[in-house]
């Protein structure tokens, strides 16, 4: 792993810990989250809740959705709002908006173009906002 992974993963650390607050002020409590990989399995948290920090929001007016990752140079695998796991709920934004959204609304519209396919490439899409 490279620089730059830690300091997305530390970004997104960040962030997540910041939605957990806003949304507990709102009066929904995210218990913390699962932090080994063998946890990680199950998904984000024990609440099925996960956070994405979009920082390309504001440029392109729209938001980045990861739908699978790469292993090797040719395998990729599901990820994201295709990841088979606990999660229910997708949050997504940045520090001044972020959207909340059931996991099964977001995979309706995505699941029916191939991710090489119609716009979309490296395993990511772009939703208008």
């Amino acid at each position: 792993m490279d620089a730059y992974y830690y300091e997305c993963l530390k970004d997104g650390q960040y962030f997540e810990q910041y939605i957990y607050n806003v949304l507990e002020q709102l009066g929904i409590c995210i218990v913390e989250p699962f932090l080994t990989k063998e946890e990680q399995v199950l998904g984000e948290n024990s609440a099925g809740v996960e956070v994405k920090h979009d920082r390309l929001m504001k440029r392109y007016g729209n938001i980045y959705l990861e739908l699978e990752e790469r292993v090797t140079s040719s395998n990729w695998i599901p990820s994201g709002i295709f990841r088979n796991d606990n999660t229910i709920i997708y949050v997504i934004g940045d520090y001044d908006n972020f959207f909340l959204f059931q996991k099964g609304v977001l995979r309706s519209p995505a699941g029916k173009a191939h991710p090489f396919k119609g716009g979309m490439k490296g395993g990511h899409s772009r939703l208008d906002c």
